[in-house]
This record gives C-alpha cells, structure tokens and sequence, in this order.
C-alpha cells in the first residue's frame, strides 16, 4: 500500500506543477502591443473595400433597371454571380431591386446565366 504524501508534500508538487505555466511567459493568445497596432492596421485597411468592387448603386441612380446592362455587368462576378452586399457597398433594398433586375435581364437574354 503506498504512503500517504503530508499537505507540504502535496502544496510542493502542486507548486511545481504550476510553475510550468508561470514559466513560460504570456499566455500564446494574448498579442503584444505591436501585434495589436499590426492588427488594427490591417483591419482598417479591409474597412476601405476591395478596390475592384463596385460603386454603391444608391449613389448614382434610385432605379434599378434591368435595361441599364453596364451597372448590372459590374455588379456580377465573371461567373455570372450578384457580389454581395458587403462587396458591392449597396443596402438591402438595392441590392434586391439589383436581384430582381439581374434575373428580368437574364430571363430576357440580356445578361447570360453562366459566365
């Protein structure tokens, strides 16, 4: 049977336990403050938008048209995907009224379906 280890033995091997982790320095998820700036850096630097994404709808015309084939090509992908809205810069309400004027024009022949 083995011995029993007294409390001063059992507070010294929990002491060296948790010396590995005081040891080590910072914890490997905390970030120094040069990291933190680089961070926030690069974080600005995606805030300013891709610069191939297109111009906001809402700030050149209130209508959407299905007829006006040059803002609907540069709001699609060469694949014939919508960019998003986060890509694209517009609202809700135009990026559906875009939707809606993307399929009247694919329906019609006027913008193809795949690339």
């Amino acid at each position: 049977m083995p011995k029993k280890k007294s409390r001063i033995a059992l507070a010294r091997a929990r002491q060296r336990r948790y010396r590995k982790f005081v040891d080590r320095g910072p914890c490997r998820f905390t970030k120094k403050d040069s990291q933190l700036k680089k961070a926030a850096e690069k974080k600005a630097e995606l805030a300013k938008g891709d610069p191939t994404a297109a111009a906001p709808i809402a700030a050149e015309s209130l209508l959407i048209s299905y007829k006006d084939l040059t803002t609907l090509e540069r709001l699609c992908s060469q694949q014939g995907k919508l960019f998003s809205r986060k890509r694209s810069g517009n609202s809700a309400k135009f990026q559906r009224q875009l939707k809606n004027a993307v399929k009247q024009a694919r329906y019609l022949g006027l913008l193809p379906f795949v690339g």
